[in-house]
């Protein structure tokens, strides 16, 4: 019984030790060792152990940004009527804070992909999407599209809807100690038509 406890012991010393010679290779700067190296460090490190240290950059997260969508259809009269704007964003957030193993939630993650690549498009160039060519075919928003899309059947018959509005809000926080209000700025892309 000794032998097996020392056996065990021993095992998890040498695992302890590697782990942190590993763990510190991974973490020093680059140097010849870590660059020879570099494989096999982050063979071990990246699936589990990796570190995003965003929060201490030197740009930390300064804005909030949602993705809100409208759908324009026609009732049974044939009149022309607006969904009211639906945060797609929020709507995720909300649902995932309730449950952490939502089902839906990767569609979180591809709202935030997506609208991660499209809003510095729009920043650089606000007519980035007026080609109606290059607004369908962006793999990014028939993301947004079908997302939307999806969420607004359960309230709305949308094979009868004629557009698709989509905007993201950008709200800016005010410098750490300063007494101002957050800053409010929106993306419109062009009205999606299906």
């Amino acid at each position: 019984m000794k032998v097996k406890k020392s056996i065990a012991l021993s095992l998890i010393l040498i695992f302890t030790l590697f782990h942190c010679v590993i763990t510190f290779a991974y973490n020093m700067p680059i140097n010849p060792i870590s660059h020879k190296s570099a494989k096999i460090i982050n063979n071990y490190m990246e699936p589990l152990f990796s570190q995003n240290w965003h929060l201490f950059a030197p740009n930390p997260v300064s804005t909030n940004n949602c993705v809100i969508v409208k759908g324009t259809y026609f009732d049974e009269k044939g009149n022309k009527k607006e969904t009211g704007w639906l945060n797609l964003t929020e709507k995720y957030i909300n649902t995932y804070q309730v449950n952490r193993f939502d089902p839906k939630r990767p569609h979180l993650s591809a709202i935030r992909t997506a609208e991660g690549e499209i809003t510095p498009q729009l920043m650089d160039n606000p007519d980035y999407f007026k080609n109606k060519d290059k607004l369908s075919k962006d793999v990014n928003v028939n993301i947004l599209k079908n997302i939307a899309l999806k969420e607004m059947s359960s309230d709305f018959d949308i094979s009868k809807f004629k557009s698709l509005e989509i905007k993201i809000s950008i709200e800016s926080f005010p410098e750490f100690g300063k007494k101002e209000k957050s800053k409010f700025a929106y993306l419109l892309l062009p009205k999606l038509q299906l």
